[in-house]
Protein backbone atom coordinates (compact mmCIF):
# COMPACT_ATOMS: atom_id res chain seq x y z
CA UNK A 1 0.00 0.00 0.00
CA UNK A 2 1.32 3.37 -0.97
CA UNK A 3 1.87 5.78 1.92
CA UNK A 4 -0.44 8.77 1.93
CA UNK A 5 0.01 11.53 0.27
CA UNK A 6 0.24 14.91 2.25
CA UNK A 7 -2.26 17.45 1.91
CA UNK A 8 0.19 20.33 1.79
CA UNK A 9 3.75 20.18 0.60
CA UNK A 10 5.29 22.76 2.85
CA UNK A 11 8.29 22.09 5.09
CA UNK A 12 7.40 21.69 8.08
CA UNK A 13 7.72 25.08 9.76
CA UNK A 14 7.14 27.54 6.76
CA UNK A 15 4.67 29.80 7.65
CA UNK A 16 3.34 32.83 6.24
CA UNK A 17 1.78 36.10 8.31
CA UNK A 18 -0.58 39.01 7.09
CA UNK A 19 -2.26 41.90 7.91
CA UNK A 20 -5.86 41.71 8.22
CA UNK A 21 -7.98 45.10 8.17
CA UNK A 22 -11.00 44.24 6.42
CA UNK A 23 -13.36 44.36 9.51
CA UNK A 24 -13.11 47.45 11.19
CA UNK A 25 -10.50 45.82 13.68
CA UNK A 26 -6.49 45.47 12.57
CA UNK A 27 -4.93 41.45 13.33
CA UNK A 28 -2.39 39.63 12.11
CA UNK A 29 -2.83 36.08 11.10
CA UNK A 30 -0.26 33.29 11.09
CA UNK A 31 -0.76 30.45 9.30
CA UNK A 32 2.09 27.78 10.07
CA UNK A 33 2.28 24.34 8.73
CA UNK A 34 3.02 22.28 11.46
CA UNK A 35 3.45 19.08 10.07
CA UNK A 36 1.15 16.16 9.65
CA UNK A 37 -1.51 17.92 7.65
CA UNK A 38 -1.97 20.57 10.73
CA UNK A 39 -1.59 24.08 10.86
CA UNK A 40 -0.94 26.39 13.97
CA UNK A 41 -2.90 29.20 13.09
CA UNK A 42 -1.94 32.65 15.12
CA UNK A 43 -3.81 36.08 15.75
CA UNK A 44 -2.99 38.82 17.44
CA UNK A 45 -4.71 42.07 17.62
CA UNK A 46 -2.37 44.90 18.27
CA UNK A 47 -5.42 47.82 19.40
CA UNK A 48 -6.60 45.02 22.10
CA UNK A 49 -3.62 42.64 22.67
CA UNK A 50 -5.56 39.71 21.89
CA UNK A 51 -3.68 36.56 20.96
CA UNK A 52 -4.89 33.31 20.16
CA UNK A 53 -3.22 30.31 18.87
CA UNK A 54 -4.66 27.16 17.68
CA UNK A 55 -3.73 23.92 15.43
CA UNK A 56 -6.31 23.22 12.84
CA UNK A 57 -5.92 19.54 11.46
CA UNK A 58 -7.84 19.00 7.86
CA UNK A 59 -8.65 15.83 6.32
CA UNK A 60 -9.49 14.84 2.70
CA UNK A 61 -12.39 13.98 1.95
CA UNK A 62 -14.51 13.31 -1.49
CA UNK A 63 -15.79 16.91 -1.30
CA UNK A 64 -12.46 18.22 -0.79
CA UNK A 65 -10.86 19.44 2.62
CA UNK A 66 -12.86 19.16 5.96
CA UNK A 67 -11.61 19.98 9.19
CA UNK A 68 -9.97 17.10 11.26
CA UNK A 69 -11.09 15.50 15.12
CA UNK A 70 -8.48 17.48 17.21
CA UNK A 71 -8.89 20.83 16.89
CA UNK A 72 -6.63 22.19 19.54
CA UNK A 73 -6.45 25.83 20.74
CA UNK A 74 -3.34 26.43 22.89
CA UNK A 75 -3.66 30.36 23.75
CA UNK A 76 -6.37 32.74 24.52
CA UNK A 77 -9.99 31.40 23.64
CA UNK A 78 -12.04 31.48 19.34
CA UNK A 79 -14.94 33.89 21.86
CA UNK A 80 -12.20 36.72 22.87
CA UNK A 81 -13.39 39.10 20.20
CA UNK A 82 -14.51 39.21 16.84
CA UNK A 83 -11.41 38.84 15.19
CA UNK A 84 -10.53 35.46 16.70
CA UNK A 85 -14.22 34.15 16.61
CA UNK A 86 -13.75 34.76 12.23
CA UNK A 87 -10.52 32.84 12.77
CA UNK A 88 -11.66 29.00 12.21
CA UNK A 89 -14.61 29.78 9.47
CA UNK A 90 -12.17 31.71 7.60
CA UNK A 91 -9.27 29.15 7.80
CA UNK A 92 -11.85 26.42 6.54
CA UNK A 93 -13.25 28.83 3.51
CA UNK A 94 -9.26 29.56 2.32
CA UNK A 95 -8.14 25.99 2.31
CA UNK A 96 -11.40 24.69 0.53
CA UNK A 97 -10.78 27.42 -2.18
CA UNK A 98 -7.08 26.91 -2.81
CA UNK A 99 -7.67 23.14 -2.48
CA UNK A 100 -9.81 23.76 -5.67
CA UNK A 101 -7.33 25.84 -6.99
CA UNK A 102 -4.35 24.03 -6.74
CA UNK A 103 -3.67 23.23 -9.76
CA UNK A 104 -3.66 26.63 -11.40
CA UNK A 105 -1.98 28.26 -8.56
CA UNK A 106 1.35 25.72 -9.28
CA UNK A 107 1.07 25.93 -13.17
CA UNK A 108 0.90 30.28 -12.95
CA UNK A 109 3.22 32.92 -11.25
CA UNK A 110 0.11 34.62 -9.97
CA UNK A 111 -3.20 33.28 -10.16
CA UNK A 112 -6.59 34.95 -9.34
CA UNK A 113 -10.18 32.96 -7.59
CA UNK A 114 -13.35 34.60 -7.08
CA UNK A 115 -15.68 32.81 -4.53
CA UNK A 116 -17.43 35.43 -1.72
CA UNK A 117 -13.65 36.91 -1.71
CA UNK A 118 -11.30 38.24 -4.07
CA UNK A 119 -7.95 35.88 -3.77
CA UNK A 120 -4.75 36.28 -5.18
CA UNK A 121 -2.40 33.79 -4.89
CA UNK A 122 1.56 33.56 -5.80
CA UNK A 123 2.75 29.82 -5.53
CA UNK A 124 6.00 30.71 -3.38
CA UNK A 125 4.17 31.71 -0.38
CA UNK A 126 3.20 28.76 2.20
CA UNK A 127 0.55 27.23 3.40
CA UNK A 128 -2.44 28.12 1.18
CA UNK A 129 -0.25 30.21 -1.38
CA UNK A 130 -2.21 33.35 -0.68
CA UNK A 131 -0.86 37.25 -1.21
CA UNK A 132 -4.25 39.07 -1.16
CA UNK A 133 -8.33 38.95 -0.55
CA UNK A 134 -9.79 42.00 -1.71
CA UNK A 135 -7.53 45.02 -2.43
CA UNK A 136 -3.75 45.00 -0.96
CA UNK A 137 -5.55 47.77 1.79
CA UNK A 138 -7.75 45.32 3.31
CA UNK A 139 -5.69 42.09 3.30
CA UNK A 140 -2.17 40.97 2.46
CA UNK A 141 0.67 38.93 3.18
CA UNK A 142 3.48 40.69 4.96
CA UNK A 143 5.93 38.11 6.03
CA UNK A 144 6.65 34.63 4.81
CA UNK A 145 9.56 32.38 6.48
CA UNK A 146 10.42 29.08 8.64
CA UNK A 147 10.95 28.37 12.06
CA UNK A 148 13.90 26.53 13.22
CA UNK A 149 12.50 26.07 16.52
CA UNK A 150 10.01 26.01 18.22
CA UNK A 151 10.04 29.69 19.83
CA UNK A 152 10.93 31.36 16.86
CA UNK A 153 10.16 35.14 17.69
CA UNK A 154 9.29 35.92 14.08
CA UNK A 155 5.70 34.10 14.58
CA UNK A 156 5.16 33.62 17.52
CA UNK A 157 5.90 36.95 19.08
CA UNK A 158 5.39 38.85 15.81
CA UNK A 159 3.15 42.31 17.41
CA UNK A 160 3.17 44.52 14.17
CA UNK A 161 5.06 46.46 10.91
CA UNK A 162 8.08 48.20 12.21
CA UNK A 163 7.60 51.61 12.06
CA UNK A 164 10.20 53.87 9.99
CA UNK A 165 12.51 55.74 12.20
CA UNK A 166 13.86 59.56 10.59
CA UNK A 167 17.66 59.37 10.10
CA UNK A 168 19.81 62.23 9.67
CA UNK A 169 19.74 64.25 6.19
CA UNK A 170 22.48 65.32 4.52
CA UNK A 171 23.85 66.25 0.99
CA UNK A 172 26.23 65.15 -1.00
CA UNK A 173 28.29 68.07 -2.81
CA UNK A 174 28.92 67.55 -6.51
CA UNK A 175 32.28 65.58 -7.48
CA UNK A 176 34.86 65.60 -10.21
CA UNK A 177 33.91 62.52 -11.85
CA UNK A 178 36.39 59.65 -13.09
CA UNK A 179 36.26 56.00 -14.79
CA UNK A 180 38.03 53.22 -12.33
CA UNK A 181 38.08 49.73 -13.11
CA UNK A 182 37.80 47.22 -10.76
CA UNK A 183 38.30 43.64 -11.36
CA UNK A 184 37.53 44.11 -15.18
CA UNK A 185 34.79 46.01 -14.58
CA UNK A 186 34.61 49.76 -15.42
CA UNK A 187 32.50 52.40 -13.40
CA UNK A 188 32.22 56.20 -13.45
CA UNK A 189 32.27 57.15 -9.36
CA UNK A 190 33.03 60.76 -8.28
CA UNK A 191 34.83 62.23 -5.61
CA UNK A 192 32.23 61.11 -2.62
CA UNK A 193 33.39 57.65 -3.19
CA UNK A 194 36.47 56.85 -1.18
CA UNK A 195 38.67 53.47 -0.93
CA UNK A 196 41.45 52.99 0.96
CA UNK A 197 42.58 49.31 -1.04
CA UNK A 198 41.01 50.55 -4.44
CA UNK A 199 38.63 47.28 -4.11
CA UNK A 200 36.07 48.34 -1.26
CA UNK A 201 34.58 52.12 -2.33
CA UNK A 202 32.01 53.83 0.10
CA UNK A 203 30.08 57.50 0.17
CA UNK A 204 32.36 59.58 2.66
CA UNK A 205 30.19 61.77 4.13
Amino acid sequence: MSAREPIFSDIPGSYAIYHDRRFGTEAFIGLCYAGEDTLLVRTFEPGTNTEMMLFIPFIKTPEGLSLGEQLNIIKGSMTASDSTQRVLPMVLNWSATWFREQKNIQEKITHSASTDDDFVYESWIPVFNIRTIGSKDEFTVITAGRLTENTGIRFFEFTGLAKAVPSESFTLKQGISSTLTIDGLSVMLNENWKTEDNRVFRIAI
